[in-house]
């Protein structure tokens, strides 16, 4: 798929299944995470809806979107007439090469992206961003191609990352725990283990630590 730079003709478009190698093979020279991978999708994808890799461009410049397609029941419309786009759970998002921001590029690739989902018959998408990728910044200013109608890109919530380099200590500063023995309405020790979910949903994946295994009532 590789092709020279583009000016004002559209991008090439690919879309893959997860048991095609292309899928790592696009993700290999990005920065990405687990969550973009074909194997992640593959585990959701018994649970959580279809899988697939939207890729707009070539090799040297180019945006991939990876996502879940499931079918909808409207109440106007049979059974999986329509559909819309989830992510797996998780961070992952759009991820791109070769441009950064604000390129024109990327409204073209997003265009595409909305053409694709179009012919899926795709009526919403949500995903979740990266919070260290800092994929969000990739659709900063995109709005919705003409004729879908609509706000375009609507941030829907805040995702917090924590530095755990700066040791534990300076980690657990804004997740301090209550006092021992408070209680806060559901019976004895349901606050501290609140404060332990939370703790654990914030730096868990990062150290290790599961949560089921070490909270106790």
């Amino acid at each position: 798929m590789d092709s020279p730079r583009f000016r004002d003709r559209r991008p090439p478009v690919a879309l893959l299944r997860p048991e095609e190698n292309a899928w790592d093979r696009w993700l290999e020279s990005v920065q990405c995470d687990v969550f973009h991978t074909a194997g992640f999708h593959r585990y959701a994808a018994a649970r959580l809806g279809e899988p697939y890799l939207a890729v707009i461009g070539d090799h040297s410049r180019g945006l991939a979107w990876p996502y879940l397609l499931r079918p909808l029941v409207a109440a106007t419309a049979p059974a999986h007439e329509v559909t819309d786009v989830t992510s797996v759970y998780g961070y992952p998002g759009p991820v791109a090469w070769g441009c950064s921001p604000g390129d024109p590029f990327l409204t073209r690739a997003w265009a595409e992206i909305i053409d694709v989902w179009r012919q899926q018959r795709v009526v919403s998408a949500f995903t979740r961003f990266h919070p260290l990728l800092g994929n969000a910044a990739l659709l900063s200013g995109v709005s919705a191609p003409v004729g879908i109608g609509g706000p375009g890109v609507v941030e829907a919530g805040t995702t917090i990352s924590i530095d755990l380099s700066a040791g534990v200590a300076a980690a657990r500063g804004p997740l301090t725990p209550p006092p021992p023995g408070r209680r806060a309405g559901g019976g004895a020790g349901r606050c501290d283990a609140v404060w332990a979910r939370r703790w654990a949903a914030a730096v868990g994946p990062r150290c290790g630590w599961a949560p089921d295994s070490t909270v106790r009532r």
